[in-house]
Protein backbone atom coordinates (compact mmCIF):
# COMPACT_ATOMS: atom_id res chain seq x y z
CA UNK A 1 0.00 0.00 0.00
CA UNK A 2 1.51 3.33 -0.82
CA UNK A 3 0.05 6.63 0.97
CA UNK A 4 0.13 9.86 -1.00
CA UNK A 5 2.88 12.12 0.53
CA UNK A 6 -0.65 14.70 2.00
CA UNK A 7 -1.31 11.74 4.33
CA UNK A 8 2.34 11.33 5.26
CA UNK A 9 2.56 15.40 5.52
CA UNK A 10 -0.97 15.60 7.53
CA UNK A 11 -0.37 12.87 10.41
CA UNK A 12 1.67 15.32 12.52
CA UNK A 13 -0.73 17.61 12.68
CA UNK A 14 -3.41 14.81 13.53
CA UNK A 15 -1.84 12.44 15.59
CA UNK A 16 -1.53 15.30 18.95
CA UNK A 17 -4.66 16.05 19.13
CA UNK A 18 -6.23 12.86 18.57
CA UNK A 19 -4.20 11.57 21.61
CA UNK A 20 -4.74 14.63 23.50
CA UNK A 21 -8.81 14.57 22.88
CA UNK A 22 -8.45 10.62 24.03
CA UNK A 23 -6.56 11.38 27.54
CA UNK A 24 -8.61 13.93 28.30
CA UNK A 25 -12.44 11.39 27.74
CA UNK A 26 -10.42 9.54 30.27
CA UNK A 27 -8.96 11.72 32.82
CA UNK A 28 -11.22 12.55 35.65
CA UNK A 29 -11.70 15.80 37.67
CA UNK A 30 -9.62 17.16 40.06
CA UNK A 31 -13.19 18.66 42.03
CA UNK A 32 -14.33 15.14 41.92
CA UNK A 33 -16.40 15.10 44.98
CA UNK A 34 -16.64 11.04 44.82
CA UNK A 35 -12.72 10.88 45.68
CA UNK A 36 -12.32 10.60 49.27
CA UNK A 37 -8.89 12.01 50.43
CA UNK A 38 -6.16 9.71 52.35
CA UNK A 39 -5.86 10.21 56.15
CA UNK A 40 -2.72 11.78 55.93
CA UNK A 41 -2.14 13.71 52.60
CA UNK A 42 1.28 14.75 51.69
CA UNK A 43 1.99 18.70 52.37
CA UNK A 44 1.11 20.32 49.30
CA UNK A 45 3.36 23.97 49.22
CA UNK A 46 2.36 26.59 46.96
CA UNK A 47 5.43 29.23 46.13
CA UNK A 48 4.32 32.52 45.05
CA UNK A 49 7.32 34.78 44.04
CA UNK A 50 5.88 38.02 43.70
CA UNK A 51 7.34 41.49 42.82
CA UNK A 52 4.99 44.45 42.33
CA UNK A 53 2.18 42.41 41.76
CA UNK A 54 -0.41 44.54 43.16
CA UNK A 55 -2.88 44.27 40.55
CA UNK A 56 -2.95 40.08 40.76
CA UNK A 57 -2.14 39.61 43.94
CA UNK A 58 -5.48 38.83 46.03
CA UNK A 59 -7.33 37.20 43.42
CA UNK A 60 -3.68 35.01 43.14
CA UNK A 61 -3.80 34.18 46.70
CA UNK A 62 -7.31 33.61 47.22
CA UNK A 63 -7.72 31.20 44.72
CA UNK A 64 -4.78 29.23 45.85
CA UNK A 65 -6.31 29.17 49.36
CA UNK A 66 -10.01 28.10 47.86
CA UNK A 67 -8.95 24.80 47.45
CA UNK A 68 -10.36 22.17 49.27
CA UNK A 69 -7.37 19.90 49.64
CA UNK A 70 -6.59 18.94 53.47
CA UNK A 71 -3.03 19.44 53.45
CA UNK A 72 -1.80 22.59 51.67
CA UNK A 73 0.44 26.18 52.62
CA UNK A 74 0.62 28.57 50.66
CA UNK A 75 3.97 30.98 50.56
CA UNK A 76 4.00 34.47 49.52
CA UNK A 77 7.95 35.76 48.69
CA UNK A 78 7.71 39.17 48.33
CA UNK A 79 10.33 40.32 46.25
CA UNK A 80 11.21 43.85 47.05
CA UNK A 81 7.70 45.06 45.90
CA UNK A 82 6.94 49.50 45.99
CA UNK A 83 3.58 49.20 45.34
CA UNK A 84 2.13 47.28 48.03
CA UNK A 85 1.93 43.50 47.56
CA UNK A 86 2.70 42.34 50.46
CA UNK A 87 0.17 44.00 52.40
CA UNK A 88 -2.37 42.94 49.92
CA UNK A 89 -1.47 39.62 49.91
CA UNK A 90 -1.51 39.19 53.36
CA UNK A 91 -4.74 41.23 53.50
CA UNK A 92 -6.17 38.48 50.99
CA UNK A 93 -5.16 35.82 53.11
CA UNK A 94 -7.56 37.24 56.02
CA UNK A 95 -5.17 35.37 58.87
CA UNK A 96 -5.66 31.83 56.94
CA UNK A 97 -3.27 29.69 59.42
CA UNK A 98 -1.90 28.15 55.60
CA UNK A 99 -0.45 31.22 54.18
CA UNK A 100 3.13 32.46 54.98
CA UNK A 101 5.12 35.88 54.02
CA UNK A 102 8.35 35.90 53.29
CA UNK A 103 10.24 39.05 52.29
CA UNK A 104 13.53 38.58 49.97
CA UNK A 105 16.37 39.96 50.98
CA UNK A 106 18.01 42.89 48.38
CA UNK A 107 18.62 41.33 44.87
CA UNK A 108 21.92 39.82 44.83
CA UNK A 109 24.38 41.50 41.52
CA UNK A 110 23.37 40.49 38.20
CA UNK A 111 20.25 38.82 39.12
CA UNK A 112 16.79 39.62 38.31
CA UNK A 113 13.80 40.14 40.47
CA UNK A 114 11.68 37.11 40.91
CA UNK A 115 13.98 34.64 39.83
CA UNK A 116 15.87 35.32 43.12
CA UNK A 117 12.67 35.21 45.11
Amino acid sequence: MHYPAAVLWSLPWIIPPAVTFVRLRNSRSLDDESDIAPDNPPLVSVIVPARNEAHNIARCVKSILSTTYPNLELIVVDDSSTDGTAQIARDAAERDPRARFIASPPLPDGWFGKQCA
